[in-house]
């Protein structure tokens, strides 16, 4: 890419030290936040504020082009879905929940374990299914008794989709999916994880893919052409 279009490439290599970088993330959130990709998007920010004062990013492109695994696992969902009940429920599932967690931070084994999981529910709770990683019982455990007791959980779940039937029941799958993620998970994690640590490194971010006339134009591309098999 740096030969064809006459950039200078440089490649950056980094052997982070999370727990000296824990209090800069404190400074930089100033409250809760779950987003792991901070720590290296502020190890990123770092460096390249070495070199510019204002960076581009591909930020927003996942969610307009269908980009995360989690798209295509909504869509595979709907053929695993073919696969006789009984097979699916009494061998498939158990066969999957047996496999081992691995050790090194592989998340396919989670994500396959999630698809099995997901794969029989309504299309919102699958795509749910797809992007919680801790379900309800394990966020009860979480709290107190006394203060889960208080917690709505149910209501938390219908946050998670707000926005996923917006584009109406005629939208296809991928449309109703990256609706609610361009309604929250954008929003709400990635862009502000961005900003903080861009900030935090005294980098200013621009995010091109999510100008509204190109978000407008995406919307209208065909989800078979966003997405097609593997």
């Amino acid at each position: 890419m740096a030969e064809r279009y006459g950039t200078e490439h440089i490649e950056i290599e980094v052997a982070p030290r999370l727990g000296e970088l824990v209090p800069d993330l404190l400074r930089a959130f100033d409250e809760p936040a779950g987003d792991s990709g901070a720590i290296p998007s502020l190890l990123l920010s770092r460096e390249v504020r070495r070199h510019v004062k204002v960076a581009l990013t591909g930020t927003g492109g996942d969610e307009i082009l269908g980009g995360y695994g989690r798209y295509q696992g909504a869509l595979l969902a709907e053929w695993f879905r073919r696969i006789p009940r009984p097979l699916r429920e009494r061998v498939i599932a158990p066969l999957v929940r047996a496999i081992p967690e691995p050790g090194g931070g592989e998340r396919r084994v989670d994500w396959l374990k999630r698809f099995v999981e997901s794969a029989g529910l309504p299309a919102a709770q699958r795509y749910m299914g797809l992007v919680m990683r801790a379900g309800q019982p394990l966020r009860r455990d979480l709290w107190l008794p006394e203060l889960a007791q208080e917690i709505d959980f149910g209501a938390t779940d219908e946050t998670a989709v707000f926005a996923f039937d917006e584009p109406g029941p005629t939208g296809s799958l991928l449309a109703r999916m990256a609706q609610q993620d361009l309604q929250s998970y954008l929003p709400d994690a990635i862009l502000a994880s961005a900003d903080r640590t861009g900030m935090a490194a005294s980098l200013e971010l621009r995010v091109p893919f999510v100008d509204r006339p190109l978000v407008e134009l995406c919307a209208r591309i065909p989800a078979s052409w966003k997405i097609r098999g593997f």
